[in-house]
């Protein structure tokens, strides 16, 4: 049986990094009410603060996770109007084209990149053209005092807390470029909504067109993702 590696944290998530959160969540609400969007699907929920944030001008409010414990929170806190899904986001069961926008707000680094790009790509699948992906996550540390504090001190500390493989999937996120260089291949301008911490999280929203994902952008994610692979292999075969 998998454990779930969010079943102890999961009560108290609301009441530790919620609250930190907060901020960022209103601006994504803000932005989803200006572009109008009537259907929005949270992917990688957690406890779907965001989602009680939306609620209201008849908006159909779906999230997905993969955490038992944090959809357990989510839903106690309800209210019944938004949808609560136990899936992964790399393979959900909707349709294609269902929703008007998708989020995924500090989801991406805790993932082996491969994982990253699959929820990226399944967001992709989920969001009707005309419709957007907002992505919140952390981005290149800037220079100056805030950048350090909050870059190279603050926020990987609490990374560091999360655990040694959340860690590693981080430290490899911030190696690879953040988040502007996951969005930077994809051939789509982003509209930057805010850049919270001292600018070292960026909080983007990138329009789906009926183009999607090119063939050549693709390939690039394709390639990334062996190189991934072939990067654990020599990492298992080192004793790291």
């Amino acid at each position: 049986m998998t454990v779930d590696p969010y079943r102890a944290i999961a009560p108290l998530y609301d009441r530790v990094l919620s609250p930190l959160l907060r901020t960022i969540r209103r601006d994504i609400a803000t932005y989803i009410g200006y572009r109008q969007f009537r259907s929005v699907i949270d992917l990688c929920c957690g406890t779907g603060e965001q989602l009680r944030l939306l609620v209201g001008q008849e908006r159909t409010l779906c999230g997905i996770d993969n955490s038992l414990a944090m959809l357990a929170q989510a839903k106690q806190r309800g209210p019944e109007s938004i949808e609560y899904h136990l899936l992964d986001a790399e393979q959900t069961t909707f349709s294609t084209n269902t929703f008007d926008c998708a989020i995924i707000s500090f989801a991406l680094h805790e993932k082996h990149p491969a994982a990253a790009r699959a929820v990226y790509e399944n967001a992709w699948r989920l969001v009707r053209p005309g419709g957007a992906i907002v992505l919140a996550d952390f981005s290149q540390v800037p220079a100056g005092l805030k950048g350090f504090v909050y870059g190279h001190l603050a926020i990987p500390l609490v990374e560091r807390l999360a655990g040694r493989d959340h860690y590693r999937h981080y430290r490899r996120w911030m190696e690879n470029g953040a988040l502007e260089s996951f969005i930077g291949g994809q051939g789509s301008g982003a509209d930057v909504i805010s850049r919270p911490f001292g600018r070292c999280c960026l909080c983007c929203a990138v329009d789906v067109t009926a183009a999607g994902l090119s063939l050549n952008n693709s390939l690039v994610l394709l390639n990334r993702a062996l190189a991934d692979q072939r990067i654990t292999r020599k990492e298992g075969s080192d004793g790291r």
